[in-house]
């Protein structure tokens, strides 16, 4: 038998790596990250518009289903986008995108759901956002570091080819998500989402018991440290950033030290924690799908709520 020499070795982990990058470069998911890129593109579309002291929801699924900036925007007469993605889309890839193009005066209202607290730097770096780091924007993807390029890099994995050829036969024959970028409106708001399509999960809703997290038990997450470096950026550009709670069900207890937690760090870098008198609270019967999503209907009743808590802030 022949034997293998190194040169042989490196011949065939060259052939490995460029297998491997001619997949992942090849293979996409388009229904589901396809859906989140496109998406992407819009909310960084938003924050390079308006005029004047603009407004902005950020958050994940919850700032875009129970938040409307076109309610919002009516009711202040000031431009409002909703920036709000989903949780599992990475913090630091996101402010990256959207800081640079936040203006002097600019309010950023931030309901973030309680475990966008709590992720860690390895979860981060694992979001679905990597391919669309590595493949579209590398430019972004290396100002982030290596560390963070790498974890892109070699995200793909055989879960992943399955899964991206799949989505593309499926797309192929016409099948679509749920809800996709069409139903976002031009102000980045979730729509159609309605009570009567809400009957479907009513059972689910109904069998769920919310727990909010105790944040001081992650208070050093790799997501505070994200956030806090940003609160202070802002603050010195003369951004407002106002932290506010997500929407929970009716008598499901927030952790009075959790509160403390959000309010003292939105403070302590100069920023605002502003809460509603029922905390963000709705009765199951006004959730779409899952805890954080509003249907349609509340989501307005929400937003005119925060579109008053938030009239004093910043000027028109």
């Amino acid at each position: 038998m022949k034997k293998i020499t190194a040169p042989h070795y490196i011949f065939i982990l060259i052939l490995a790596f460029l297998g491997y990058f001619a997949l992942y470069l090849g293979i996409s998911k388009p229904l589901t990250l396809g859906e989140i890129d496109r998406l992407y593109n819009q909310k960084v579309a938003l924050t390079k518009s308006g005029d004047g002291s603009r407004i902005f929801i950020f958050a994940g699924s919850n700032g875009r289903f129970s938040h409307s900036c076109a309610v919002i925007s009516k009711d202040l007469d000031r431009y409002c986008g909703n920036l709000s993605i989903a949780a599992g889309v990475g913090l630091d890839f996101l402010l990256a995108s959207y800081e640079p193009n936040f203006r002097r005066g600019d309010v950023i209202y931030m309901p973030m759901e309680f475990q966008q607290y709590m992720v860690s730097k390895e979860a981060m770096y694992s979001g679905p956002e990597n391919p669309i780091l590595f493949k579209k924007n590398f430019s972004l993807l290396w100002s982030l570091g290596i560390e963070r390029t790498l974890h892109a890099a070699f995200f793909a994995n055989e879960n992943y080819f399955v899964q991206g050829a799949t989505e593309m036969l499926l797309q192929k024959k016409g099948i679509h998500r749920r809800f996709t970028e069409a139903s976002v409106n031009a102000y980045g708001d979730q729509q159609g989402h309605t009570p009567q399509l809400a009957v479907e999960y009513s059972s689910f809703l109904n069998s769920v018991h919310e727990e909010i997290p105790n944040l001081t038990l992650t208070a050093n997450s790799y997501a505070n440290q994200i956030l806090k470096a940003f609160l202070i950026r802002a603050k010195t550009k003369g951004v407002i950033v106002v932290g506010g709670l997500p929407t929970t069900f009716v008598g499901t207890e927030i952790p009075l030290a959790t509160l403390s937690f959000l309010k003292k760090m939105y403070e302590d870098a100069g920023q605002k924690f502003l809460v509603l008198d029922n905390n963000s609270q709705y009765e199951k019967q006004y959730f779409f799908d899952k805890p954080y999503h509003l249907n349609v209907i509340y989501q307005s009743v929400h937003s005119h709520k925060i579109a008053e808590m938030l009239r004093s802030v910043g000027e028109k």
